[in-house]
């Protein structure tokens, strides 16, 4: 989760993730924080559509059983739908946008939107966030915990296809790009990205964050790079082999 931090001095007195980190822990602490940005002017979240992955992922029950035709529609998705029209009807939304990926939504991204908090995969922050960001730097920063958990799926991920005539090779090739320390540290200079090997992700970690506060031109992101190098789990190879060998 992403937050506008002028929002948090102004409504909270911090703009520090770990307090604002408390005040969004969980849909508890949430509805509160919500009622104390709108007492101020501000909605804790743009659209209903905002939080429908943090009660998706958490269901219990399959859409459909094997054998079965009938959708099944999971106790959590109800209470998506409960609380969506609670927070609707309290103000805690902007009732102008109309779910996500529009015109409005983008819009509530800019300088002159009153919504605190966006619920962000790592990349949202680049390719969403930022070209809709037309403010000062510096004014997002990140929190390393949502009300609750969430992801948005996707991945990037190397395969072998059956049969290949090289499989000895194919083997060395997928180790060397997840499994060797000194390449997954490579990769995460390059592209500023954590992969999914737990041993090197503390070094990763550290090793990242010097690099953000250590660069005056990234200087907007790295309260946000701080908090999500805490919980990312896997991001993208956008590398060739010769890059990483290189």
């Amino acid at each position: 989760m992403v937050y506008r931090r002028d929002i948090a001095k102004e409504v909270f007195g911090t703009d520090d993730p770990t307090a604002v980190g408390e005040k969004v822990k969980d849909w508890a602490a949430m509805k509160q924080t919500a009622e104390e940005l709108k007492q101020k002017g501000y909605y804790a979240f743009a659209s209903y559509a905002d939080t429908f992955r943090l009660y998706g992922n958490n269901i219990s029950n399959s859409w459909v059983k094997d054998g079965d035709t009938k959708v099944t529609v999971d106790p959590m998705i109800m209470q998506w739908i409960n609380d969506s029209k609670e927070w609707l009807d309290a103000g805690y939304l902007n009732p102008t946008v109309k779910g996500q990926w529009n015109d409005d939504w983008n819009k509530a991204m800019g300088s002159q939107s009153k919504v605190f908090a966006f619920l962000f995969p790592a990349w949202g922050i680049d390719f969403t966030l930022k070209p809709n960001w037309d403010g000062e730097d510096g004014v997002w920063g990140g929190v390393t915990n949502p009300p609750q958990e969430y992801n948005w799926g996707g991945g990037s991920y190397i395969h072998v296809a059956t049969g290949t005539d090289n499989p000895e090779h194919a083997k060395d090739i997928i180790l060397a790009m997840t499994a060797k320390k000194d390449n997954l540290l490579k990769i995460s200079r390059i592209t500023q990205t954590l992969q999914i090997q737990n041993p090197v992700c503390r070094k990763q970690q550290t090793m990242m964050l010097h690099m953000v506060q250590n660069s005056l031109a990234d200087r907007t992101h790295s309260s946000t790079l701080h908090q999500l190098l805490k919980t990312s789990r896997s991001h993208h190879f956008p590398l060739t082999i010769r890059d990483v060998w290189s």
